[in-house]
């Protein structure tokens, strides 16, 4: 297992405790982060097996197993270095991504997050039954989100090993050196080849050929609200009644629907964060 990079300059508050940083977190990627803890604690004490929430084509098909098809995501295995520094890379890469995703219909948002994680988890699963198999998937993901925030913050200045890379090349570095140390790259391959995929559906292709692939369904929308969560606050403290939508805070301003179940559109095509400049 190769060693997270540092970077430079982190993203975020960590908060004044371990409650602190965990509620700082990202919605999707806190409860990602809670539930792979939860599995490495449950195998670790022999209080869960593993078998049971493996990915298992046939167990969904025939015993409609269906949890099968979001636990592998969240299984890393029992506590080991390898196991924390994955821990490690989910927390730092999902949360930088998360805060500011592709566009795909929900303002460079939440909502745009859980669509990648949702196409990516479905992909894998395919590929899974159709070409290679695979039976937990948490570090394919892992993966897949670092590439993807590589890409969009391509320049900024990380560290592996103590040697200076760029974001855009740290995906190929855990890459090289996973491959050096005679570790499995399969995890690493998947990712980055998943991620590309869903960088060209969403990047490549509408900027070539005018036309959008991926959309924000609208009922993540709905959920999450436009740009990034916030959870649902008492309206009563502004003088009114009842609860704000999660997501509802701070609109940006005058958002333009795009109809049906495309979301909204927001102009730029990469996004901005709200309250951004």
């Amino acid at each position: 297992m190769v060693a997270a990079a540092r970077p430079v300059a982190d993203v975020g508050n960590t908060g004044s405790s371990l409650e602190d940083w965990f509620k700082s977190l990202p919605i999707i990627t806190r409860y990602w982060f809670a539930a792979t803890f939860f599995f490495t604690a449950g195998m670790s004490f022999g209080i869960i097996d593993p078998i049971n929430y493996i990915f298992d084509y046939r167990a969904v098909k025939n015993g409609f197993e269906i949890w099968r098809l979001v636990t592998p995501f969240c299984i890393l295995g029992k506590f080991s270095f390898p196991t924390a520094i994955s821990m490690y890379m989910m927390v730092q890469y999902s949360k930088r991504h998360e805060m500011s995703p592709y566009n795909t219909g929900g303002g460079s948002g939440t909502a745009d997050y859980a669509t990648t994680i949702i196409f990516g988890m479905a992909l894998m699963l395919v590929v899974s039954v159709s070409v290679y198999p695979m039976v937990v998937m948490c570090q394919h993901l892992v993966y897949m989100t670092l590439y993807l925030w590589s890409k969009r913050d391509a320049t900024q200045d990380v560290s592996i090993y103590g040697f200076p890379v760029k974001a855009v090349q740290l995906p190929f570095a855990y890459l090289g050196i996973t491959v050096v140390m005679g570790n499995d790259p399969m995890p690493i391959i998947v990712g980055i080849v998943a991620g590309h995929l869903y960088y060209f559906l969403v990047e490549v292709i509408p900027a070539m050929y005018g036309r959008d692939v991926i959309h924000t369904p609208g009922f993540l929308v709905d959920f999450f609200g436009p740009g990034q969560y916030a959870p649902a606050v008492q309206a009563a403290a502004a003088g009114g009644g009842g609860w704000q939508a999660p997501g509802r805070v701070n609109p940006p301003a005058q958002p333009t629907a795009t109809g049906g179940s495309r979301g909204f559109s927001w102009g730029n095509r990469g996004g901005q964060r709200l309250g951004s400049s």
